[in-house]
């Protein structure tokens, strides 16, 4: 099983976040995540990030998770 690289995840959901032109605080409020949970995964500070969690904030960003994890070819 290939592992995720957490710093690239981080560098795409704040690229994407910001095509929207959503701040941090939207799209925690948005995605029904905390702002904190936000600033780590774009930051790529802790790498136990749940599933649940990057799929709502996908949806709020309007991308499946399939097809962000694709962009990080894993």
């Amino acid at each position: 099983m290939t592992d995720i690289n957490y710093k690239e995840l981080g560098k795409q959901i704040k690229e994407l976040r910001q095509a929207k032109g959503l701040s941090q605080l939207q799209l925690a409020y948005e995605s029904d995540t905390s702002l904190d949970t936000v600033r780590i995964i774009e930051g790529a500070k802790r790498p136990d990030i749940k599933i649940n969690t990057l799929n709502k904030i996908c949806n709020t960003l309007g991308i499946k998770l399939s097809v962000l994890l694709g962009k990080l070819d894993i």
